[in-house]
């Protein structure tokens, strides 16, 4: 098993496995909105079409609307964008980050300025600049279906809403959504069965006549990359975690190459290391940035965080081993760990080695509440862990042979990471 990836040049993976990756990621977090993004990705489909736009320019439109609120890092942020009632100004900061993600890999790029004023009112047509960018049509059409979601998308007979829902739109005709859409809108406000998949628990099986999700090849450098934006949407959301990810990675890969691991393995070790905690996405932040000890409940939903990272990344099948190497980094040695309660024999070397990597980054990293700890102090903890059962023997002492050279590279991640965050929250 730890082989599997020796010999591969390229990473066959799945547009869609890697679009829904992102999109679960917002679903966990918008708590009762988990089907809003499908929803809007259905009518912006729909829209666009009828609108007029070309094949590729309606697949880059749904494609988009189904990762259009990934710059909203938090619950908190969810609920406050469930709370739009209708544009009526531009009030951009979960758009702009979003596009700020995205822009970093290059397979979703050209989804980051579609996303980035989706909340932009039409304007007259002023709307198609903004501080002398040109704004994307395609933005200004999610405009419309991200306001009928948020507003109308939990109502399970939405049809006897359409009096109200073409009053809203009527209302902000030309100053808020463009006229033709409005008129479009009139069009398939009679169509039942057209509102019965939108309210559907997956309206997105509704689409078959475009080929949305090709299958892409991605060098495994590139889902590097995308495993890198997916860590900042886990990792930004406080400045108690901005850094976390970046430092388990590269002590894991580390660790890897140290243990003889081929090339294309270390490099699925990083990838691992970026998405070992993506499950933190279902975690409460009052419970993540929490300084003090945690309650019995608190710690029960911590706990939780592994087998919601073992779930999410089961989504793509190529990530069989990045999957193990992740979400097995609470397991311990005896079999007293989390969330599956695997013994070691049951532990493949990379998550061992991953469970060194946590620990040995949690405890060394600054934190906003306390201070890393001294290397003498690392070591007792970690030889205590040993000792007690959580950790493995080989996979401690390899880290401990080569401290000095692991931390070096472990405090330059963490800071070129928080300078990333410090960047991004100022932008």
């Amino acid at each position: 098993m730890e082989n599997i990836y020796n010999n591969l040049k390229r990473v066959r993976v799945s547009f869609k496995s890697l679009i829904l990756l992102l999109s679960s990621t917002q679903a966990f977090l918008a708590n009762g909105l988990s089907a809003h993004h499908q929803q809007v990705a259905f009518l912006s489909y729909n829209l666009g079409k009828r609108y007029g736009l070309d094949e590729d320019s309606v697949k880059r439109l749904t494609l988009a609307a189904l990762v259009h609120d990934v710059g909203a890092l938090s619950a908190q942020e969810h609920m406050e964008i469930a709370k739009i009632d209708v544009v009526s100004n531009f009030d951009s900061n979960h758009a702009t980050k979003g596009a700020a993600l995205l822009t970093s890999f290059k397979p979703f790029a050209h989804f980051a300025p579609i996303i980035k004023y989706h909340h932009l009112p039409w304007d007259d047509g002023r709307g198609l600049e903004y501080n002398g960018e040109q704004v994307p049509i395609e933005s200004h059409i999610m405009c419309l279906a991200d306001q009928i979601s948020l507003k109308y998308g939990r109502e399970k007979f939405i049809m006897k809403k359409m009096p109200e829902i073409m009053e809203m739109l009527e209302a902000k005709r030309g100053s808020v959504f463009i006229p033709q859409l409005v008129e479009i809108m009139h069009g398939l406000s009679h169509k039942h069965s057209f509102w019965l998949a939108f309210t559907n628990d997956n309206p997105l099986e509704q689409i078959g006549d475009y080929n949305l999700f090709d299958t892409i090849q991605l060098e495994a450098d590139d889902v590097i990359d995308l495993a890198h934006v997916i860590s900042q949407i886990i990792d930004f959301r406080s400045p108690f975690t901005a850094r976390h990810s970046a430092g388990v990675a590269e002590t894991a890969t580390n660790l890897a190459r140290l243990a003889n691991f081929s090339e294309n393995e270390q490099k699925m070790m990083r990838i691992a290391g970026y998405l070992h905690d993506i499950g933190k996405i279902a975690i409460r932040n009052e419970v993540l940035e929490k300084p003090g000890k945690l309650t019995d409940e608190e710690m029960t939903e911590m706990k939780a965080h592994t087998y919601y990272t073992a779930r999410m990344l089961n989504t793509i099948p190529q990530f069989a081993i990045v999957n193990q190497w992740a979400a097995l980094h609470h397991e311990r040695m005896d079999g007293k760990g989390y969330p599956f309660g695997y013994t070691g024999e049951f532990m493949p070397l990379g998550s061992r080695l991953m469970a060194v990597a946590d620990v040995f980054t949690a405890v060394t990293e600054h934190r906003p509440y306390r201070d890393g700890l001294d290397k003498k102090d690392v070591i007792k903890i970690l030889d205590n862990m040993v000792e007690g059962g959580a950790l493995d023997r080989f996979s401690t002492d390899l880290l401990i042979e080569n401290f000095d050279e692991i931390n070096e590279q472990r405090i330059k991640a963490q800071e070129a990471a928080m300078e990333r965050f410090e960047r991004f929250m100022d932008e």
